[in-house]
């Protein structure tokens, strides 16, 4: 896949921290759409062709768990997902088991994030 015009989707109910994401990624060439909510996350997903998605896990409409388990319930082409967290809810081998392709613990590094990325898309 070609990386550059990929698109994004960060979903983080904190927005300067899903502003700083989606500005790192933009910079490096990629659509960056966000939402603040796995609802809202959900209905972009439903309107958009989104390639991968970028997800905290703990949020009050929505959380990035029950985000992915929709996701699994889309019809191909399903978005590749990373989900973040600042809490021990589950652990990467059980976030791993339900589809997503990576778990990062706040705090994190970016530039981790955004390696793992371009891994991901490279391989679809």
């Amino acid at each position: 896949m070609n990386l550059e015009g990929a698109t994004l989707l960060i979903v983080e109910d904190d927005p300067m921290l899903r502003d700083a994401i989606a500005f790192d990624f933009r910079r490096q060439k990629y659509n960056v759409l966000t939402a603040g909510s796995g609802s809202e996350a959900l209905s972009i997903v439903n309107a958009e062709r989104v390639h991968l998605v970028v997800s905290d896990i703990r949020m009050s409409d929505g959380d990035g768990l029950n985000l992915l388990l929709k996701f699994r319930e889309l019809e191909s082409p399903r978005p590749q997902v990373i989900l973040i967290t600042g809490f021990l809810d589950l652990t990467a081998d059980q976030a791993l088991e339900l589809g997503a392709r990576a778990v990062f613990t706040k705090p994190f590094d970016r530039k981790v994030i955004a390696r793992e990325v371009r891994k991901i898309l490279s391989e679809l």
